[in-house]
């Protein structure tokens, strides 16, 4: 347990003797142990604790016990000028996580969690925005493949393009996860806890041959791909690959209010609506664990939901 909280360590304190460091972590390794938090999901509410933290510091009280409800309410503005209402109603579900942990530990003289209000969000409501077979294939010409950092990210955006995969995904890929004998590819340990293998495609296959032979590092680690500047090690989130994807996307001309790396997911979804696959198994492929996860892709299947608008979509539904 200690070395899943030294992971996800920032390494910044924003008091002298560290105290409100100490009690993060504590809360982290409550995450942990009574919640069953993945490491990617702790991050996220390390992240928001460690705002929260910064925001007190530069309101000159920087002392957790110090928090009253105005504070609360001044930090969640100062949010809500940054995120979107779905992602701050996140930070606000986080925000209230850490305030009744600071009150089960008596920091707080009462519940400050009560005082956390959120936006309200719709289930659903946002349409989600997908590439085209054009425009997929304008993203992967903009990419300089005659560079080793352009061979990794071509590789890595084919990943995304071909299979949907999350950047994380991405990122954690180890070698061992390619079987070029059998031609599968191996997912594991995905978001839901499950497992996917896929047919190897064979441009995806050449892809990542050519990078792992002329680009990749000649060094021990299992990752198949790693940073192009030493110490040449992996990475541990998939940060580089939504800032790639977000950066090529802009590059090919499109333009989009929100990009990166899980807009290839939704068209890879888009993709298997238009071959008619049924949900469940479109579902299986995205590795998600329930139909709900599922669901919302729904919305971007435009001709099925006209074939239900004329009553002739109910195999559709």
């Amino acid at each position: 347990m200690n070395a899943q909280i030294q992971i996800l360590k920032a390494g910044t304190e924003t008091d002298s003797d560290g105290r409100n460091s100490a009690t993060v972590d504590d809360y982290i390794a409550f995450l942990f142990e009574h919640c069953g938090l993945c490491h990617g999901s702790a991050r996220n509410h390390r992240r928001t604790c460690e705002t929260l933290l910064q925001f007190l510091h530069g309101r000159g009280a920087p002392d957790l016990a110090s928090l009253r409800p105005s504070s609360i309410l001044d930090f969640l503005v100062s949010l809500g000028s940054q995120y979107s209402r779905t992602t701050l109603s996140s930070k606000c579900a986080q925000l209230r996580g850490f305030l009744r942990h600071l009150y089960r530990l008596g920091v707080t003289e009462r519940d400050l969690s009560l005082s956390v209000v959120s936006p309200r969000v719709y289930r659903h409501e946002a349409c989600p925005r997908f590439l085209d077979r054009a425009e997929i294939k304008a993203v992967l010409a903009v990419i300089d493949r005659s560079t080793i950092v352009g061979l990794r990210n071509y590789a890595m955006m084919l990943l995304l393009a071909t299979y949907g995969l999350r950047a994380s995904e991405v990122t954690r890929l180890r070698l061992d996860a390619i079987d070029w004998r059998n031609q599968r590819l191996h997912i594991n340990k995905r978001k839901a806890g499950n497992s996917s293998t896929y047919p190897l495609d064979a441009q995806v296959g050449e892809a990542i041959l050519t990078y792992l032979e002329h680009g990749r590092p000649k060094i021990k680690h299992r990752e198949v791909f790693l940073s192009s500047v030493r110490p040449f090690g992996p990475f541990r989130t998939g940060a580089i690959v939504s800032t790639q994807a977000r950066n090529y996307i802009a590059k090919a001309g499109i333009h989009l209010e929100r990009s990166g790396s899980h807009i290839f997911r939704y068209s890879c979804a888009q993709r298997l609506f238009e071959q008619d696959v049924p949900l469940k198994t479109i579902g299986d492929f995205l590795g998600h664990s329930n139909s709900d996860s599922t669901r919302r892709y729904t919305k971007i299947a435009f001709d099925q939901l006209r074939d239900v608008a004329l009553g002739d979509g109910e195999d559709v539904l």
